[in-house]
């Protein structure tokens, strides 16, 4: 029988925090769960710490590994949603030791049309170093948070209260170390984009992408608790977000709710595309549903004008004049002269246009790389 909640647990080569993470859900109760160690290319410590776990583990506890080719935090995260078999996957980070009721509070909040996010108290180094497996059996980790990270906890659960209220529609924010959600909502979206290499950025796309599928974030801040541990940062790691490897391509302007390079990889013939504004001699194209991609060409001989509800749209200049309007509301430009639009535009003396097929293919490879 499976189990109802996965537990996804990324780590790479820091056993320590490993093991005192998988003694916190040792001592978790009620919930019927699985453990999921996802490895990012940990050395053999790592492999032989689970298996000394596993033997007395009260939990089913799994490990899945790739190769060591740097921060693939996204990659590794869609291995272990492949290999859970739990109807709700449960998201905490191998630095997080997660405090009695954790698990069960996500197992209470969860429902159709929302995924969950919490939030983690961090520890300074002398309170991480005071952590061990006896400390955790005992109970009173809580303590150990200083009154200022209390505080904070407060004022953001009174926060997302408030920004649940309002429907916000960004908040609270999903940190991938406290984040739930049911494998078919994350396996709709396309998992985790594993374009994101390095530190930072893939939970917040994961994030918008849920939000975009039309779920609402609720906050289990408060109640589902971690503390996070001090450790050296990762080579990648920058500070912020901003200052890290990933912030160019997070904030790039546009993208896909089901992203292309994630639990599977989509092709670009895979991704729903429609040419909009082609010549009058060649089919034109349905426009009452949104398309992942709309292509417009302008200026136009037809009348035409972006799906307000597509997610992507590419704006082709096949003339001297295009639309201002149209430079507003796209994402990516094709200037004119470039091979994509060339193939959309009937060469002069030619009195056919080119073929629908042409002009598509030529589209989708320029595509490829941006998309």
């Amino acid at each position: 029988m499976s189990p109802n909640l996965s537990l996804i647990v990324p780590t790479y080569n820091r056993p320590r925090e490993l093991r005192l993470v998988l003694e916190g859900l040792r001592h978790q109760s009620g919930t019927d769960f699985e453990v999921v160690v996802a490895d990012d290319g940990s050395t053999k410590e790592t492999r032989d710490l689970i298996e000394e776990i596993r033997r007395d583990f009260p939990r089913p506890l799994l490990h899945v590994r790739h190769e060591d080719e740097g921060f693939r935090a996204a990659a590794i995260r869609n291995r272990a949603i492949e290999k859970a078999s739990g109807e709700w996957l449960v998201f905490l980070d191998g630095d997080c030791v997660p405090l009695p009721g954790f698990v069960d509070a996500h197992d209470r909040a969860r429902e159709r049309g929302v995924y969950l996010t919490g939030q983690r108290l961090r520890l300074d180094a002398l309170r991480s170093e005071a952590i061990d497996p006896q400390r955790i059996a005992r109970g009173g980790l809580a303590r150990l948070a200083t009154p200022w990270e209390r505080i904070k906890e407060s004022y953001e659960r009174g926060r997302a209260i408030v920004d649940w209220i309002r429907n916000h529609e960004e908040r609270p924010k999903l940190i991938s170390c406290n984040a739930s959600a049911s494998k078919e909502d994350v396996v709709a979206i396309n998992g985790f984009d594993e374009r994101f290499v390095g530190w930072g950025g893939e939970d917040d796309d994961f994030g918008r992408r849920l939000r975009r599928s039309g779920l609402r974030p609720r906050s289990v801040i408060g109640r589902a608790r971690v503390l996070h541990l001090h450790h050296p940062p990762v080579p990648s790691f920058r500070g912020k977000v901003r200052l890290g490897p990933n912030y160019p391509y997070l904030h790039r302007g546009y993208f896909l709710t089901r992203c292309r390079n994630g639990l599977e990889r989509r092709k670009m013939q895979d991704v729903s595309v429609r040419i909009l504004g082609i010549p009058d001699t060649l089919p034109a194209p349905e426009w009452t549903a949104p398309c992942e991609v709309d292509v417009l060409l302008s200026p136009s001989s037809t009348p035409a004008r972006f799906h307000p509800e597509s997610e992507i749209r590419v704006l082709a200049i096949v003339g001297p004049e295009p639309d201002s309007r149209l430079l507003r509301e796209c994402h990516i430009v094709l200037p004119q002269g470039s091979a994509e639009v060339r193939a959309a535009e009937k060469p002069a003396g030619q009195v056919k246009s080119p073929s629908y097929l042409a002009v598509m293919t030529a589209i989708l490879d320029s595509l490829d790389p941006l998309i």
